[in-house]
């Protein structure tokens, strides 16, 4: 407030003396001007009385000082000038003094010349005899005027700039004070002016009012917490920025919260991709479920948004674990329920194409489409059962002998098995044959080299390309499949892995994809302790990377 009111007054005065240097200066110039004009007309009508007695020998021996007297005829030939040779001047019919006199007598004007920043003034005066008399005198403009007095009024500007200031911090310290000493706790009891008085009584029924707010807010904040800290669940409130508001001691204890984490973000505390996405999800007004490992086990986070007024002012998130045999019971009855729905369907195909061939209810040109149709969905039936199989096989964690193993030969086995499927869809493999050997299980090593292959053929563009890059260092080996194909929304990479997800359902239905092959890669590659990086782009392709580290 200080400063808002000594910046107001401080230019205000600097304004105020701009404004009044301005209109003197230009006062001034007025007045000058004023005395300068009556002078050019005396000494116009004095040349003018001198040249109708004694002509042009009237100006032998006078000393004009700055003044210009010029004779012109009436045809505006000049006759005689002051300062020119009158035989090279040119004709001054056509200027404006000059006319003026000819027409009433006397005739001014003024001219400007932006180049020597003067103004002229003329002053003519028409003779008895016809000829006319013109006086001028060359003023500097008041710009010019100014600029030669630049010095002084800097002096002057510099030191009004001071009082200024210095009057300004007086005056605005002043009126500050007795407002910074006012006793807010108390409004009612300093000693003000009568100006402020209604303000402190609307201050003391403020204070009224949040003193008893406060009362309330302190013992529902006693009940909340008191009923919070016995609960076995985390509980956090946050913000709608994501900062937390509060946190019981479950979640203190499950997230290992330090002390002060009210008022930082959420992500401080937790970074995990469940927490992530939870939070991500809620601050967008959408309620989310989400798990996320914490050491060995396994939670599950129930994200809700807080509306007040159609607005989002905050959400509740609950942790809450899950036992190994309810998450396992949970696994078992989604992948049940996924494999009867992946099951039924090619199933319902073929037994309703052979139940028309059986009743002999379709054409005979049209019975090869639906012997095709049904040894089509059988061999998918097929592929979905072998692949349900290898992961049941995986999901059993069976010892599995390790050997030193070549990838290059597991990708030449994938590219054997798979070349006819990308000849198919004008897909051209490129791999230039380079190896590396690693502790593996053999079996494995083919599944993932021959399902990053598959999906690399399967989701690519028509006509289009796949790459197959093997490199190799002494603590790691990496197999990466690059394709041209149609990509993945960044929004989905997290989710490729999971059974029977797919990106696009229709395409990968329509291409044979049982769902299943980025599920067994995820298997092949826990079991060989390596990762698996993805990087997509929609419309330009998808590349896949896995390292496998080296073991002796």
């Amino acid at each position: 407030m200080t400063k808002r009111i000594f910046h107001s007054v401080f230019w205000a005065c600097v304004l105020i003396l701009a404004a009044s240097l301005g209109l003197v200066l230009s006062v001034l110039n007025t007045h000058f001007v004023s005395i300068e004009r009556t002078q050019l007309k005396a000494e116009a009508e004095l040349a003018a009385q001198g040249i109708e007695n004694e002509g042009t020998s009237f100006f032998d021996g006078i000393d004009l000082g700055s003044y210009r007297v010029t004779w012109i005829n009436s045809d505006g030939t000049v006759l005689y000038d002051s300062v020119a040779d009158s035989e090279s001047m040119v004709n001054h019919f056509d200027r404006e003094e000059f006319k003026e006199a000819m027409s009433t007598g006397t005739g001014t004007s003024d001219r400007y010349s932006a180049t020597m920043s003067t103004k002229t003034l003329y002053y003519a005066v028409k003779v008895n005899d016809g000829t006319v008399v013109r006086t001028a005198v060359t003023q500097d403009t008041i710009m010019v005027l100014v600029l030669k007095m630049a010095q002084p009024i800097l002096i002057i500007l510099l030191a009004a700039l001071a009082v200024s200031y210095f009057l300004a911090k007086k005056l605005s310290q002043r009126i500050v004070k007795p407002i910074n000493q006012l006793d807010l706790d108390h409004p009612l009891q300093n000693q003000v002016d009568e100006e402020l008085f209604p303000l402190l009584q609307k201050i003391d029924e403020q204070n009224n009012r949040l003193d008893s707010q406060m009362e309330q807010l302190t013992a529902r904040q006693k009940e909340f917490d008191t009923i919070t800290s016995v609960m076995s669940e985390g509980l956090i409130l946050i913000d709608n920025n994501g900062l937390v508001l509060s946190m019981n001691q479950a979640a203190r204890v499950l997230l290992k919260a330090p002390e002060g984490v009210e008022g930082k973000s959420l992500l401080v505390v937790d970074r995990s991709e469940g927490m992530q996405k939870a939070l991500d999800c809620v601050l967008h007004g959408e309620a989310d479920e989400e798990t996320m490992q914490i050491q060995k086990d396994t939670y599950e986070i129930h994200a809700s948004p807080v509306v007040s007024h159609n607005e989002l002012r905050g959400a509740c998130l609950v942790i809450f674990g899950l036992s190994d045999k309810r998450k396992a019971e949970q696994q078992r009855q989604e992948f049940s329920a996924n494999v009867s729905h992946e099951l039924k369907s090619p199933l319902q195909t073929i037994i309703g194409a052979s139940e028309l061939l059986e009743n002999h209810m379709v054409k005979k040109e049209d019975e090869d489409h639906f012997l095709k149709e049904i040894h089509g969905e059988s061999e998918r039936l097929l592929h979905l059962i072998d692949d349900i199989i290898r992961l049941s096989q995986l999901d059993e964690n069976q010892d599995m002998t390790m050997e030193n193993i070549s990838i290059g030969s597991a990708v030449n086995e994938a590219i054997e098995a798979l070349q006819p499927q990308a000849d198919s869809r004008h897909v051209q493999i490129d791999y230039d044959g380079s190896d590396a050997h690693i502790q593996g299980v053999s079996r494995l090593i083919y599944e993932i080299a021959y399902n990053l292959l598959d999906n690399a053929i399967r989701y690519n563009r028509d006509p289009g390309s796949v790459t197959i890059r093997i490199s190799d260092t002494d603590d790691q080996a990496v197999l990466s499949v690059k394709d041209t194909g149609i990509g993945i929304a960044e929004d989905q990479i997290p989710r490729i892995f999971e059974r029977f997800y797919r990106v696009d359902k229709s395409r990968s239905r329509a291409s044979g994809g049982t769902g299943l092959g980025l599920s067994i890669v995820k298997h092949a590659i826990q079991v060989h302790q390596a990762k698996i990086d993805v990087s997509s782009q929609l419309g330009v392709g998808t590349e896949m990377t896995v390292t496998f580290p080296k073991r002796q």
